[in-house]
């Protein structure tokens, strides 16, 4: 019996330590919280402290169709690409490349999303829609072009892209 009652009476003195501890350390915290809850900047009139905002700069929006040429001072920054592809017969490969200039930046490979036809001709359809990435340099070209093998003869009926243009800095 004596056994069980020292066994309680140091259980309670471990869970009281415990909760003192929690409770002191909470006010500690809390008070160091409300100390340094605001960001304070020293800085004199005649050098004030310089900010941006770098995740919202000034954008531009922008869309094309096949290509856009980036005017100066500007970056073109690339971030979704919408592709139609039509071709007269089935293709087992399509290759569609957005390129800057003459350098590939991006491969898209269209997926076949049925056929259609118009009067006597079928025409096999392409098409992929998805977000990217892809940075443009100031006077320069980005553009699709169009790419296929085993012969098939594909069309690039529609090539899109949405992006936005930021300053050089």
């Amino acid at each position: 019996m004596e056994r069980i009652k020292n066994y309680l009476l140091g259980s309670m003195v471990f869970i009281i330590a415990t909760l003192v501890l929690a409770l002191a350390n909470n006010d500690v915290r809390r008070v160091i919280a409300e100390e340094f809850k605001d960001v304070r900047v020293i800085n004199s009139v005649s050098q004030p402290a310089l900010v941006r905002d770098v995740d919202s700069s000034v954008r531009l929006p922008v869309h094309f169709n096949q290509s856009y040429t980036v005017p100066g001072g500007k970056r073109l920054v690339i971030e979704y690409v919408s592709l139609h592809v039509a071709a007269p017969s089935e293709c087992d490969l399509i290759t569609v490349a957005l390129s800057s200039e003459t350098n590939a930046l991006h491969l898209f490979n269209p997926t076949f999303v049925g056929t259609s036809t118009v009067g006597p001709s079928t025409a096999y359809r392409y098409a992929i829609s998805q977000e990217t990435r892809a940075y443009i340099g100031q006077n320069r070209t980005a553009s699709f072009s169009i790419q296929s093998f085993a012969g098939c003869n594909p069309n690039l009926s529609h090539a899109g892209a949405t992006g936005y243009l930021v300053d050089l800095q």
